[in-house]
């Protein structure tokens, strides 16, 4: 009977055609199994935990410092782009997981990324590539003042333009929606519920996607839908436009 299948089995039916004859046949269509909610909580933490894990031996104890920047403050573009990558990565590695788990190593791999995923992953890089850019050449010019005129002298560069913190002043939730001068930054309170809206709404379709593992040669991740991806753009523009308009130690 069926209890005596085994994970990695494939099933082969034979086929009675007219006439009386015989006919070995591949069955074609889509097989899948169940998956309960707890297994798929479970394996999702783990896989979660063990990205944590490895992002803690790179940092020697402290993964925070990865969205640290230069001037000892959490950093709103260095969160949302490590945190979409977190989640990201930590969703693929439990499906292929559950897939070599249900369906043996003849189906490990071969798990692609779809459009608006990969469009908003893309847009979290270039976010963060972007504010880096700004940031970087504002604070150059102003530690590096140009005379007015020819022949003027150069005012006094400002030796520290970003009002960096001393380490170990860091404050998560404040530096995640505060300006470099401790004032509150709707730009950036803006692209951190986006960031969060996105995130939340995505891991309710991986877990339902996972309910149901596909035994299929190729497997697609489930897609955002066009609102989500349009709102992350938007939030994402109005924050690097933030950082271009506004004055270095400010914005």
């Amino acid at each position: 009977g069926l209890k005596s299948f085994h994970a990695g089995d494939h099933i082969r039916l034979d086929i009675k055609e007219d006439k009386g004859s015989n006919q070995l046949q591949d069955v074609r269509g889509s097989w899948s199994i169940g998956v309960n909610a707890t297994y798929r909580f479970l394996i999702l933490v783990l896989c979660a935990l063990a990205l944590l894990g490895l992002a803690t031996a790179v940092t020697k104890g402290a993964p925070l410092k990865l969205i640290v920047g230069m001037d000892n403050r959490y950093s709103n573009s260095k969160f949302q782009v490590a945190l979409w990558f977190w989640i990201v990565i930590s969703t693929y590695i439990a499906t292929v997981v559950f897939r070599v788990w249900y369906a043996g190593w003849d189906f490990i791999g071969a798990v692609s990324i779809p459009q608006n995923l990969l469009v908003l992953s893309g847009l979290s890089a270039l976010t963060y590539g972007g504010a880096k850019a700004i940031t970087t050449a504002k604070v150059n010019a102003a530690a590096n003042p140009a005379p007015a005129f020819a022949g003027a002298v150069a005012p006094a560069a400002n030796p520290d333009p970003k009002n960096a913190q001393q380490p170990g002043q860091e404050s998560f939730l404040k530096d995640l929606v505060e300006n470099d001068v401790g004032v509150f930054d709707f730009g950036d309170f803006q692209m951190l519920v986006v960031t969060l809206l996105a995130v939340v709404m995505y891991l309710m379709l991986i877990f339902h996607f996972l309910g149901s593992i596909a035994f299929t040669k190729t497997l697609t991740l489930p897609d955002v839908d066009t609102t989500i991806l349009a709102v992350f753009g938007l939030g994402q523009g109005a924050y690097l436009t933030k950082k271009a308009a506004g004055n270095v130690g400010t914005s």
